[in-house]
């Protein structure tokens, strides 16, 4: 190497990919890519597509997370001493965190980023799983499910992930992927609920949401 070369360095390599962007004819890119190869609007499609399924993956977990006990109310009410109506609270409880925590998720991830919060509230959702597992009242079973709401922290991030990794004309496709995850979860979540509920009991619907959620 001459004396006169220097090393490409990353910058280098975002003004060249800023540049493949400006000299391609057949397609006007929206948002444009700025010249940081880290910008994930520059990432390799393959890398786009994986993390769009881990993020659709992760929200369809959050639906199965939520209503895998649903089929179970019977035997839980039985050994815990409470009306079948009475169990349907702690779904309740964690359907109503779904809720609430986008307005506390999206500020954080806006100032932390998003892959702290995905990751700490996955490890949330598996601790609080097993502690609904072991709950030996309906106090503590109670508890544990509203911090287990706010596990599908991907119901609150995931679309905006989409929009981080995807191109304006792309974004359609990549929505739609990541919508057929996440509502399915939902749909799973019963088939696999009442087959764990009769054949292993009603605390291993809880002991599968967590060995689902890492």
């Amino acid at each position: 190497m001459s004396v006169d070369e220097k090393p490409a360095s990353d910058h280098d390599e975002g003004q060249d990919l800023a540049k493949r962007v400006d000299s391609n004819p057949y397609e006007e890119l929206s948002p444009r890519p700025s010249d940081d190869p880290k910008d994930p609007l520059n990432w390799p499609l393959s890398l786009k597509i994986a993390c769009l399924l881990q993020v659709g993956l992760l929200a369809g977990l959050g639906g199965v997370n939520t209503a895998i006990i649903n089929p179970a109310y019977t035997p839980m009410a039985k050994d815990l001493h409470i009306s079948v109506v009475h169990a349907s609270y702690q779904t309740t409880v964690v359907i109503a965190i779904n809720g609430l925590a986008p307005f506390l998720f999206i500020p954080l991830a806006n100032v932390y980023g998003r892959r702290p919060l995905y990751l700490f509230c996955t490890l949330l959702g598996f601790g609080t799983s097993l502690a609904s597992a072991y709950a030996k009242t309906f106090s503590q079973l109670l508890a544990a499910r509203a911090f287990n709401g706010f596990m599908p922290v991907a119901f609150a991030l995931g679309a905006a992930t989409v929009v981080d990794l995807f191109f304006f004309h792309q974004r359609g496709r990549a929505m739609g992927v990541y919508v057929v995850l996440m509502t399915n979860g939902s749909h799973l979540a019963p088939i696999v609920g009442g087959l764990v509920g009769q054949y292993l009991g009603w605390r291993w619907c809880f002991k599968m949401a967590a060995i689902f959620d890492p």
